[in-house]
């Protein structure tokens, strides 16, 4: 259902419920009000009948007809210390309007009754008045049907005010919500009209500062989020693709040489060798791959241990080690925190690659690691000519490559850094690179001695 419609009946409901209940009140206090007023009229009536009863000497009503008689919105009744009714209007009859057990309860006190006669209300007050011969009960009463006709007049009135009220605001209603929903029925359409591949894309958002501008202004932040994420997925398979087609050609190259005919035993062994490589950088790549589409998906990449750090580093040293290049590896053996060895491996691997590849011939890699404040940091550097000052911002970025004087090849898939920066803020941490004054980069991977709450998965605290 429209909001439109919807408030429009929330209005109408609250205005007859508003209504009927003012109504009721109302009425209740016109009634008491009116009721009061004739009591008081029956009360004034009554003190007059009574100082006549009341007087010394026989009672001769027919000497006192104009006294005793009905007045022009009253009544009389008077009636004997035996019951028997003394005096009557000639209005209501000789019927007398109390009951035996009433005329007794008349006697000890003045009281109100109500009642009907032939259908019209009666509104009736008794008062005792003793004399000699006995306590005498005089009764006087009127009309309540003015009362009556007056309530139903205010009742009619009201309905017809109401309604027309309640007319009135719901066409004003309808017109104020159809005025503050038309931005938002502009908005939806508009969206509606949008493709999440255009880049400019976006919502109009009013000068209005309100609520509707609020929207709009995060409606267009969704949309910059979604654009955002579908480009860097759009470029994200597209430089994957890029990268495993280079690979694989090798492979397939050195297996198409495999086996041709008249091949040696030696150049089977050396196109096998090169085919294990690429092998081994095709699984590299994809489990570096598969690690960037996980954090992209926040889904937990690492399940944390107390461990030593020592034996993780000097095992990633010894895998990386290559002729012509020294390494030193500086951990002491006591130094223990929390953290994943197969992804901290994955992140360590990545990092000594890439140091290889732009350390000179005879040069020497260093790996380090050691606590400050309450961080342990594991820190890579090498003697090449480091970073160029305007890589050091996107180093971290994915498919981002230095220039070729970094490095002594162009082999890498620029994903070494990224896979670094997630491994390392997986653990709670983040990642570092710099330029080294004495020459040469240097990378650190800044971990916390122990792991927060938040920063571990829920795989790595079951597991």
């Amino acid at each position: 259902m429209p909001i439109r419609i919807r408030l429009l009946l929330a209005y109408l409901l609250a205005t007859i419920l508003l209504a009927a209940g003012g109504e009721m009140v109302f009425e209740r206090q016109l009634q008491t009000g009116l009721i009061a007023s004739m009591d008081a009229a029956l009360e004034s009536r009554a003190e007059e009948v009574t100082q006549i009863v009341s007087e010394n000497g026989a009672l001769d009503f027919q000497d006192e007809p104009e006294r005793i008689g009905p007045s022009r919105a009253t009544f009389t009744q008077v009636f004997t210390p035996g019951g028997a009714l003394a005096v009557a209007s000639e209005s209501i009859g000789g019927r007398p309007l109390l009951t035996p057990a009433e005329l007794e309860t008349a006697r000890r006190a003045p009281g109100h009754l109500t009642r009907n006669l032939n259908g019209e209300p009666l509104r009736l007050l008794t008062q005792p008045v003793a004399r000699s011969s006995g306590v005498w009960v005089v009764l006087v009463g009127g009309s309540l049907e003015p009362a009556t006709a007056a309530l139903a007049r205010v009742r009619q009135d009201l309905a017809v005010g109401a309604t027309g009220l309640a007319l009135l605001g719901a066409a004003g209603v309808w017109l104020l919500a159809g005025t503050a929903l038309r931005p938002v029925e502009r908005m939806r359409r508009t969206a509606s009209d949008m493709h999440v591949r255009d880049p400019a894309a976006r919502l109009d958002v009013p000068r209005t500062r309100d609520e509707i501008a609020a929207l709009a202004l995060t409606f267009n932040d969704l949309l910059a989020r979604l654009q955002s994420s579908l480009w860097r997925q759009r470029r994200f398979v597209a430089e994957a693709g890029h990268e495993l087609r280079s690979p694989l050609a090798v492979l397939q190259a050195e297996l198409e040489l495999a086996t041709r005919p008249g091949r040696s035993r030696a150049e089977l062994v050396l196109a096998v060798a090169g085919a294990a490589e690429e092998t081994r950088r095709l699984t590299r790549l994809a489990d570096n791959l598969l690690l960037l589409a996980q954090n992209d998906e926040d889904a937990p990449l690492t399940r944390l241990q107390r461990l030593p750090l020592a034996p993780v580093v000097h095992a990633a040293a010894n895998r990386a080690r290559r002729p012509g290049i020294e390494f030193r590896v500086d951990v002491p053996a006591g130094l223990t925190a929390d953290l994943d060895p197969d992804r901290l491996r994955q992140a360590l691997d990545n990092l000594l690659d890439n140091a290889q590849r732009a350390a000179p011939a005879g040069s020497e890699i260093v790996v380090r690691a050691f606590t400050e404040n309450d961080t342990v940091i594991i820190e890579v550097t090498d003697s090449g000519p480091g970073f160029p000052e305007h890589f050091l911002p996107a180093a971290f970025e994915r498919f981002r490559r230095a220039d070729t004087a970094r490095t002594r090849d162009s082999s890498g898939a620029g994903l070494g850094l990224a896979i670094v920066k997630a491994v390392a803020e997986a653990h709670g941490g983040h990642a570092e690179a710099a330029n080294r004054p004495a020459g040469g980069a240097a990378v650190r991977i800044v971990l916390p001695l122990a792991a927060s709450s938040g920063s571990a998965s829920p795989a790595a605290q079951t597991g």
